[in-house]
Parts: structure tokens; sequence; C-alpha cells
């Protein structure tokens, strides 16, 4: 999922939502949010991300906006959680048992492994 559709999800759950501070009355959304969200659930697609908002809509929660765990917690169908490593300055990325893996070009910021995308991808092990 890009940015920019992130921002247009945040603005969907703002109209459901209106009490939602992410997005404010000017349907504008700051930098920082779109940056947080997109590292959390930019693996995602936008139609699997609308979806959750859907569920969550017609769920149990439905009265209450959505924060980010509604859509970044792990799959009910599936207790696979996907598995990430680095090889040869590429991140590896498998999301799904079967999928085939993802590489990205990256490099190290000082803190996590930032891929040409600007996603930043965690690795305890680097000091």
């Amino acid at each position: 999922m890009s940015k920019d559709e992130i921002k247009d999800l945040l603005v969907e759950i703002k109209s459901f939502y209106p009490r939602f501070s992410l997005v404010n009355q000017d349907y504008m959304v700051y930098e920082q949010t779109l940056d947080a969200w997109y590292s959390m659930i930019g693996y995602k697609t936008a139609e699997d991300c609308r979806k959750i908002l859907q569920d969550h809509i017609t769920g149990p929660n439905g009265d209450k906006a959505p924060g980010i765990s509604v859509f970044a917690g792990e799959s009910k169908q599936s207790g696979y959680k996907g598995t990430a490593w680095i090889q040869n300055g590429q991140i590896c990325w498998k999301p799904e048992p079967d999928a085939e893996v993802q590489r990205f070009n990256a490099v190290w910021d000082g803190n996590a492994w930032k891929d040409s995308e600007g996603r930043l991808w965690a690795s305890p092990e680097e000091e």
C-alpha cells in the first residue's frame, strides 16, 4: 500500500468516525502519521484494509474508531506471521508460507534497515 492509499484509508475512517483525531476537519493527515501507519501496514493491500475496516464497523467494536492494531493484527485465518531476514544488503520478506520471497534493496540508517520505498525493517541483532 502506498502512503496515498493509507491517507485515503484514514480519511475513510474519519468519514465513519467523525471524532477520529488522526485526520483533522480539513481532511489533512500529518506526514509522521502516514509514515507510522506505512511502517506498520504498508505491506498490506488497500483492498485488504478496506475489508478489515468493513469487518470492524460491522463487528462488536464497531462503535469505536479502529486504531492501527486493527489493521496490523494477525489474520484470523492464518497463524503465520510472515518472516523477514537480511541477506547481502537486501531485505528478504516472505509474507505467507507458500508465497515467493520478496526482495528489497536496503540501507542501514543506524537504527533499522530502510528499503527503497522508505519502509523500516527492524533487525534486533544489529548494534
